[in-house]
């Protein structure tokens, strides 16, 4: 992967995905975070998820965008070292604490990333992350991670 990949991905958009997130629940798994960090990442990926138009499931987004999803093992490694730096922050903010394998607010109060600058692509990606886990939802960690192709 370039230097360009790891510059555009860093660890405040990740926190934007996370806070995303924890907005539908108060919690996330780790794991179907990272494993869906690759999709919101990708360009082609948020402008097919926030088509309106096309209602998917999770296992039809990925087998009709399957071109896009060629190297997404890859893809899942580079961005670990994002998600980490980004989940640290969080935690040693208090804005979050771990639950066994689930991210969780530690207070009733959000935290404020996605909405809060201009940046058009945060915004984008985090209206595409809200679609995602709801399209994803029925999939368990371990058929998202075999849907997906990431080898550990």
């Amino acid at each position: 992967m370039n230097n360009l990949y790891y510059l555009r991905n860093n660890p405040v958009i990740v926190m934007g995905v996370i806070e995303t997130a924890l907005q539908k629940d108060g919690r996330v798994d780790v794991g179907r975070i990272a494993a869906l960090l690759p999709l919101l990442f990708d360009e082609r990926m948020v402008e097919v998820l926030l088509d309106g138009k096309i209602q998917y499931n999770f296992r039809q987004l990925v087998q009709l965008n399957n071109l896009y999803l060629a190297n997404y093992n890859d893809r899942y490694l580079s961005l670990l070292m994002p998600f980490y730096r980004a989940l640290s922050i969080l935690l040693d903010a208090g804005a979050v604490k771990l639950n066994g394998s689930e991210i969780e607010l530690s207070s009733n109060q959000l935290f404020s990333i996605a909405k809060s600058g201009n940046s058009k692509r945060m915004n984008r990606v985090a209206d595409a992350t809200g679609r995602l886990l709801s399209i994803a939802e029925k999939e368990t960690n371990k058929e998202l991670y075999q849907l997906l192709k990431v080898a550990l």
